[in-house]
């Protein structure tokens, strides 16, 4: 089903070990810029956006992940700040990489329709998830999203 979408696009360490469930296609990468993200997957994409708050100025190692794409003469691209500093005041916190993307996506062609959007627990009423999809509990602990707030932000998007 995913796969015969026109556009596929899967974020940071996405898996592709189950493709009768999360298909094999991959068009777009998005990825946010930390250590716990593998460097491989933009050779397999057609695009790689790097999601990070002022990503290009503020990090003082920005060019360990752009020069990589510049090297492999891949195309890239890096969401807008003012993306990351509208969710930040809606959010009181650092937004995830999922939902930078999809309020990118909002701001640029606006409501965006719920089926197209496949592995966001925000967007099942009973979703009760405290924590990143990390394996390790340690490593989910440590990040700062607002899954509440998030999760009215996504209602607020889609349609």
């Amino acid at each position: 089903f995913i796969d015969a979408k026109k556009l596929v696009i899967r974020i940071n360490n996405y898996s592709l070990d189950y493709p009768e469930d999360y298909g094999s296609k991959e068009d777009v990468w998005v990825r946010v810029a930390n250590n716990e993200v593998e460097h491989l997957r933009a050779r397999r994409n057609k695009l790689t956006i790097l999601a990070g708050n002022n990503f290009a100025t503020k990090r003082k190692d920005a060019a360990n992940y752009l020069l990589p794409l510049m090297l492999m003469r891949t195309e890239y691209t890096i969401i807008p700040s003012h993306v990351f500093q509208e969710l930040i005041g809606k959010l009181e916190g650092l937004p995830s990489t999922g939902l930078a993307l999809a309020y990118w996506i909002y701001k640029t062609i606006g409501p965006i329709p719920k089926e197209f959007l496949f592995g966001f627990s925000h967007l099942h009423e009973d979703a009760n998830f405290k924590a990143h999809y990390f394996v390790d509990d340690e490593k989910a602990g440590v990040h700062l999203h607002q899954w509440d707030k998030e999760k009215r932000i996504f209602n607020q998007i889609t349609r």
